[in-house]
């Protein structure tokens, strides 16, 4: 299904709905010391996918949008094995659902817990909010 990347060891995916200052570097490092077919952004408490977690394993478990709990989030980036494109059953099926329960079912996902900033872009609150840091020589996600 992925056949475009299939030669590569791993491919990076994001919602594009979302900034952050990962280090690329760091987290590249990680995905290939784990060796396992999947990646997740962990980050700050919100209301987007919630990874059951311990020392950047996600254990079995996943569920997306749990609720505001104050637990890790799904942070929208990711890096995974061309090989996780056999999850996928076509475009119609949800990546957050059957595929990533799978893999951490499998014990085939990891979470980089990732301490530095990250915002949704998700409402034109989220713009304001981004676009007033830009303005004020705070845009933390600038990492260039």
């Amino acid at each position: 299904m992925l056949s475009y990347v299939a030669d590569d060891p791993f491919f990076a995916l994001t919602y594009g709905g979302d900034v952050a200052d990962i280090d690329l570097d760091a987290e590249i490092a990680f995905h290939r010391a784990h060796g396992r077919r999947a990646r997740r952004l962990g980050g700050a408490a919100g209301q987007a996918g919630r990874g059951d977690r311990d020392r950047g394993r996600s254990r079995r478990q996943f569920e997306e949008q749990p609720g505001d709990d104050g637990g890790w989030i799904n942070g929208g980036f990711f890096l995974l094995s061309p090989s996780v494109g056999d999850l996928i059953a076509g475009d119609s099926m949800i990546w957050e659902r059957e595929p990533m329960e799978q893999l951490a079912r499998g014990e085939d996902l990891r979470a980089y817990v990732h301490h530095g900033f990250w915002h949704p872009i998700d409402s034109q609150r989220d713009r304001n909010f981004l676009e007033g840091e830009g303005a004020i020589g705070q845009a933390r996600w600038r990492v260039w």
